[in-house]
């Protein structure tokens, strides 16, 4: 069963904390009071590198963060400051991907794993499962982070409930399900398998909140069964973004789905399309 505990909060520990630590007044109130609670008994020395942690990670500064919520775990190994390091490894780990550096980024989100795990095994919290199911993804984990998403996913839909114009929820769960579906679509053999069938269904919730996506539609083209219908989204899909050469690829796939001469041509006419973007092909089996 989840469950949520909460513990003792910050309010104490706000006052000596401003004014013993000074960060050239970059520290807000706010800094302060936007803190998690941590369960047990903690010193005040703790809580300081704890919130130090926090601040920093807000300000982007993700190593000199960790470092402060390794001296907050070394007495207290408390499920939010496990969940806070694992946040800010994910997103020193999506920096360093984005920066082009794929094998460091893999041992961050190793990293940030680690920790995420280690603060649900202390307390289970489908907020933690969310970001486990997303570093399991980025590892290629594609079965264990469909495990995650399943019990995330309770979390998401109350919060879009709770909040049904938050455009930064809608594209948080709008991730989710492309993301779901991309680990059904990856583990799926051709169309016409269960696992294309899951993929397509995600596919289609998130089309659901973005209906305009053009890579929602050329994701739930590949795994449509249904000629028409995959044809219908790809075709819809390049008209949005006409510059992606796999588009046209995925087009030419869909009318390949049949053999008759005026399919044949039109597959034929795509990707020679596909062939003028990008200088290479493949096809879908």
């Amino acid at each position: 069963m989840l469950r949520i505990t909460s513990g003792v909060a910050f309010k104490s520990v706000v006052s000596p904390i401003k004014k013993d630590i000074c960060f050239k007044g970059k520290m807000q109130k706010d800094n302060m009071q936007d803190t998690f609670q941590m369960s047990g008994n903690v010193s005040s020395r703790e809580q300081v590198f704890y919130t130090m942690g926090k601040v920093m990670a807000k300000q982007g500064r993700y190593k000199e963060a960790l470092k402060n919520y390794d001296k907050a775990l070394e007495s207290n190994p408390d499920a939010n400051i496990y969940f806070d390091k694992g946040v800010a490894i994910m997103k020193l780990a999506k920096k360093t991907k984005k920066d082009g550096d794929e094998p460091l980024a893999t041992e961050y989100f190793n990293e940030a794993l680690i920790n995420l795990k280690q603060s649900n095994n202390l307390r289970e919290n489908p907020k933690t499962a969310y970001y486990i199911a997303i570093a399991q993804y980025e590892l290629k984990n594609y079965s264990e982070a469909q495990e995650a998403f399943v019990v995330c996913m309770p979390y998401l839909k109350a919060e879009l409930q709770e909040n049904p114009d938050d455009e930064k929820i809608k594209a948080k769960l709008f991730d989710v399900y492309m993301k779901k579906g991309t680990c059904h679509m990856l583990m799926s053999n051709s169309r016409l398998s269960k696992e294309s069938l899951k993929a397509y269904v995600e596919f289609s919730r998130a089309l659901k909140i973005n209906p305009n996506s053009d890579a929602a539609l050329y994701a739930r083209s590949l795994v449509n069964f249904n000629q028409d219908g995959a044809i219908a989204d790809i075709k819809k899909a390049i008209s949005i973004n006409p510059s992606v050469a796999e588009y046209y690829d995925a087009a030419c796939d869909a009318y390949m789905m049949t053999s008759d001469k005026q399919s044949i041509q039109k597959a034929v006419d795509y990707m020679s399309q596909a062939i003028s973007l990008k200088h290479q092909y493949h096809y879908i089996v």
